[in-house]
């Protein structure tokens, strides 16, 4: 048996308001773990530059991170503190040992100013666009199955 693991770490600008976002980070997330019946789906900390007040936050995750609770929190920070331009992150889904369907991964791009979602991409999904694309190009070359023909 394999253990399921999705990870990520990335750094938000947030400026003067990094205390501000750490206090409302434990409520948010203890919020949001009750609301969908999982465990807290990240960690946020101060990302510390030597000599100075941190301006920016560290949100990752080692084992069972989730991506979307990263863009709803980012988003509800960037209306709160009027944050601007795009931001994103992608993430990594590993497992403890190889497993077919197991390893894969995304990307999710932000609009800030907007406080929407640009755009999703999931590797998973890129592979299974790709076939049913090439299939449609070469419906020839598509394996005949039980369903198939009928």
């Amino acid at each position: 048996m394999a253990d399921y693991y999705t990870q990520f770490s990335v750094n938000l600008e947030l400026g003067e308001h990094v205390q501000e976002a750490l206090a409302l980070a434990p409520e948010w997330l203890s919020f949001w773990a009750k609301e969908n019946g999982e465990e807290e789906p990240f960690e946020v900390e101060a990302q510390p530059i030597v000599g100075t007040e941190p301006t920016e936050i560290w949100i990752h995750a080692e084992e069972h991170g989730n991506p979307n609770a990263v863009s709803e929190f980012v988003l509800m920070l960037a209306e709160k503190f009027k944050l601007r331009g795009p931001w994103g992150f992608s993430w990594s889904d590993t497992a403890s040992r190889p497993m077919l369907d197991a390893f894969g991964g995304g990307a999710i791009m932000l609009d800030l100013t907007r406080a929407t979602e640009l755009a999703t991409a999931s590797t998973i999904l890129f592979l299974l666009d790709t076939e049913d694309a090439f299939y449609a190009l070469h419906p020839e070359e598509k394996p005949k199955g039980e369903n198939d023909g009928i």
